[in-house]
């Protein structure tokens, strides 16, 4: 029930839930991400390039999940090829709603930002784990499940800046 850029709609959803296909997205994404930091200078060079090394260490060294974090479940969003500059901003619009939705369930999300790059990259093995329609591409993804920690407030922001005339 999230509003729409001139209520264009257009955005679906494709849940992903088992574990085995969770597990096979975050493998996929973690070999897009080393394959670009090794072969894409403006990746390699970029200021979040050591972050994005460590998260690929950890994974090959711990095999911790850093890319889904062990969610139970994705909701990666979706809109139709032609429609991408108004489908991702409607998918951003729809997940800060599925945002405060899910929280009044007991439920955690995190925006899966990595993934999110992947699929934009047009990775072809997440592509092809996710089994979309031809005509469909991923505008995001979200994680959901159950928060490990819980919080009584909102964490530090710095001041809201706002100018009137």
């Amino acid at each position: 029930m999230a509003p729409t850029a001139c209520n264009s709609q257009g955005v679906a959803y494709h849940i992903v839930d088992k574990q085995d296909t969770l597990l096979q997205i975050s493998a996929a994404v973690i070999e897009w991400t080393e394959s670009e930091l090794k072969s894409s200078p403006a990746m390699a060079s970029a200021k979040y390039a050591p972050h994005l090394s460590m998260m690929v260490e950890q994974y090959r060294q711990k095999g911790e999940d850093v890319v889904l974090r062990s969610a139970p479940c994705l909701v990666v969003a979706v809109t139709d090829k032609h429609s991408f500059g108004t489908g991702r901003d409607n998918t951003y619009i729809s997940f800060a709603y599925l945002q405060l939705f899910t929280t009044s369930l007991g439920l955690g999300t995190c925006w899966g930002g990595l993934f999110e790059y992947c699929a934009a990259a047009g990775y072809e093995p997440l592509l092809t784990l996710l089994k979309l329609p031809k005509n469909m591409q991923v505008t995001s993804g979200m994680m959901v499940g159950y928060p490990q920690y819980t919080y009584q407030r909102l964490v530090a922001r710095n001041p809201l800046q706002v100018t009137w005339q």
